[in-house]
C-alpha cells in the first residue's frame, strides 16, 4: 500500500463486500415481507394513538431517553486486525490519517439510527405541543454534533483505558445526552448551555 488512506480504502471495500454477503443470508424475501407488514401495522397503530394522546404525555422525556441511548452507543469502526500491532509499528506516527478515515465512517454509518428515532418521535412531540419548529430543526443539528463528539470520545476512551470501563463511560454520556435533549425541549432550553459545557469538558478530558 502506498499510504494509510489506501489501506483504509482496501479494508473498507473488503468490509462492505463481506457485509453484503452476510445480509443476503439474513434479509431474505420472507423476512423483508414480514418487516414491511410490521412497519405498516406499527405506523398505523402509532398514528391512531397520536389522535388520542394526552397533552400531558411525557413526550420530551421519552424522546430524550430513546435518542440519548442511540447516541451513546458510538463504538468506532476501525477495521483493525490483531497483526496490526506489529504491521503498523513502522507507520505509528502516521496512524492519525487512518483513524480519521475510520472515525469519519463510524459517524456517517451511525447517524441514521438516532435520526430515524428522531423522525419517529416528531409526530408525538408535535401532538403534545412539545417544542417549536425552530427547536426541532436545531435539535437535528445537535443530534449530529453529539454523535460526532461521542464517536470520538468513545474512541479515545477505549484507547486510554485499553477497552476497560466502556460501559461506565457510556452511562455518563447517556445522562448528558438525555438531559441535553430533554432540557432543549423543555420550557427552559437555555439550560443546555450547562450540559454543553459538561459534554465538552468530559470529551476533552
Amino acid at each position: 500500500m502506498k499510504n494509510l488512506r489506501e489501506l483504509w480504502g482496501a479494508r473498507f471495500v473488503h468490509y462492505m463486500t463481506e457485509f453484503q454477503k452476510y445480509m443476503k443470508y439474513v434479509v431474505t424475501g420472507h423476512l423483508a415481507l414480514v418487516l414491511v407488514f410490521a412497519i405498516g401495522a406499527g405506523g398505523y397503530t402509532y398514528s391512531e394513538w397520536l389522535k388520542e394522546v394526552s397533552p400531558d404525555f411525557p413526550a420530551a422525556f421519552l424522546a430524550a431517553i430513546i435518542i440519548g441511548a442511540a447516541l451513546t452507543f458510538s463504538a468506532p469502526v476501525t477495521l483493525l486486525k490483531p497483526a496490526d500491532s506489529v504491521y503498523f509499528l513502522p507507520m505509528e506516527t502516521k496512524l492519525l490519517l487512518y483513524f480519521k478515515q475510520s472515525l469519519r465512517w463510524s459517524i456517517f454509518s451511525q447517524l441514521p439510527l438516532p435520526f430515524i428515532l428522531y423522525i419517529v418521535a416528531l409526530p408525538l412531540l408535535s401532538a403534545t405541543e412539545t417544542g417549536t419548529k425552530a427547536e426541532f430543526i436545531w435539535l437535528a443539528f445537535f443530534i449530529a454534533a453529539l454523535k460526532w463528539i461521542y464517536v470520538e470520545t468513545e474512541f479515545y476512551f477505549r484507547h486510554a483505558k485499553s477497552g476497560e470501563w466502556v460501559w461506565g463511560d457510556r452511562a455518563i454520556r447517556f445522562v448528558f445526552a438525555s438531559l441535553f435533549i430533554y432540557l432543549w425541549l423543555s420550557p427552559y432550553p437555555y439550560l443546555i448551555i450547562l450540559f454543553a459545557i459538561l459534554i465538552g469538558v468530559y470529551s476533552t478530558y
